[in-house]
Parts: structure tokens; sequence; C-alpha cells
């Protein structure tokens, strides 16, 4: 669809010149994460927002769905989606963590101490907005209250040590 320019003519056709890029909300989920809770491929569920088959905001060239409408939602017949309860908690959960502050910052080195992983992986969490942390001095600081309350990804082999946890933060 041509795009108004300021002088009255048109530009484009939906080209990456006209389209409009906005901030999405933290708390909608994105295909990735509603194809994990039905189980089913990451196309599947944009071709279901595509189609108008299931409620989904586009924006930025990707499709967004509220997580408050898919435990009533119902795949269509033809697929074999189910609804993960477990997942959808976990992930719902993850996305409306609240921020828990304790005062203490930890770098991405105490936290994969405390979890049994390595830097990296928590540095992932970090970059993938799993984990909430800010940048002081060029390094991850993550608040220790959070990481308390933080629930690793499913299939992470993470398990938080709560033994080590007391030790580092006291």
């Amino acid at each position: 669809m041509p795009v108004p320019d300021t002088d009255g003519g048109t530009h484009g056709d939906g080209d990456a010149m006209s389209r409009i890029y906005a901030p999405v909300s933290r708390r909608l989920l994105g295909t990735p994460d509603v194809a994990r809770i039905y189980g089913v491929g990451r196309q599947a569920v944009t071709d279901w927002a595509r189609k108008g088959i299931m409620p989904a905001i586009e924006a930025n060239g990707c499709y967004y769905i509220d997580p408050a409408i898919l435990p009533d939602w119902q795949p269509p017949r033809y697929s074999y989606a189910w609804f993960d309860v477990g997942t959808y908690e976990q992930i719902t959960r993850r996305r409306t963590m609240p921020a828990i502050t304790s005062g203490r910052k930890l770098n991405t080195r105490q936290v994969a101490v405390i979890f049994g992983i390595s830097e990296i992986t928590v540095g992932n969490w970090v970059r993938h907005h799993l984990l909430p942390a800010t940048r002081e001095r060029g390094e991850y600081a993550i608040d220790a209250g959070t990481v308390a309350a933080f629930v690793p990804p499913r299939k992470s082999t993470a398990v938080f040590d709560r033994e080590m946890y007391e030790a580092i933060v006291s």
C-alpha cells in the first residue's frame, strides 16, 4: 500500500523504506514462544496469525500474541497442536517476572556458578531478555533478588543452588 508523502505524493509499496518500526510490549509473546506452548513450528503460528485464525498484532514484520487469550484459544482441527499448561506458565512467568531488587548486583560469572552453567549461557539469557540485567563498566550486572526468583528455560540443565547463592550474596 502506498504511503502518503509530505508533498501530497506517495512512495513505496510496503517496502523497507515505508515500514513503520514500533516498540512492542514485552508482555506480548512472539511466534517462537507461542509455538513452544502449542508444540508446533513457528511457521504454523505465523500462518494462523496471518490468516486471522489466531488474534495477533503485526509489528516490525512479526506477529505478537497476547498471552491472556491462549488458555481459551482453540487451534484449528486439522492441526496436531495442543496447549501445554506447564510451558505456558513458565513462559508467562518469565515474561512478567517482577523486578526484585535486593541492592546487591552479581556478574555473569557469579550467576553461572549459582546455576552450574557457563558464563556464555548466562549472557545468552540476558541478551534474549530472559534474565533482566544492566550494563555496568562493560559487563552485565544482575540483581541478586532477580537471580533468586529466576526460573531457567525448560531445556536448560541449570539448577539453582541455594547454598551457593547464599555464599555469594552474603
